[in-house]
Formats: structure tokens, C-alpha cells, sequence
């Protein structure tokens, strides 16, 4: 999967649970700014107590989180 279409997931998944967000970072500014290379997109997303894991039931297996957080 590109990377472009990473991020449409997790705004599509976003959107059908309801949680607001915002695309920051290096990703961001490639759009917006001046095009540097990167391999990661960063987003702040503000959730309700259980909407975490609604988040990952709706982007499916292909995506993880790291336990540490």
C-alpha cells in the first residue's frame, strides 16, 4: 500500500468513527510546504474514552498500534 493511500485510510476510518484529526508533520508539508522525503505520516487525532479501539476495528488487520502507548 503507497503511502497516500495509508493516509486516506486512517482519514476514511477517522471519519467513520467520528473522531476528529488533523494531518501534521513532514507528510503534511509536502502537500502544503516545501517536499522533503519521509516515510511516515503523523497525525493528532482527539478521541472519547473507546473510540481507540473502534479506530482499529475499522482499519482493519492490516494495521497495528504499539502496545507502548
Amino acid at each position: 500500500m503507497k503511502a497516500e493511500e495509508i493516509v486516506r485510510r486512517v482519514f476514511e476510518a477517522c471519519d467513520a468513527v467520528g473522531i476528529p484529526y488533523v494531518l501534521v508533520g513532514s507528510f503534511a508539508s509536502n502537500v502544503y510546504g516545501i517536499a522533503r522525503s519521509t516515510k511516515d505520516a503523523d497525525f493528532v487525532l482527539s478521541t472519547e474514552p473507546g473510540q481507540f479501539s473502534q479506530l482499529m476495528t475499522a482499519l482493519g488487520p492490516n494495521f497495528s498500534r504499539d502496545p507502548q502507548v
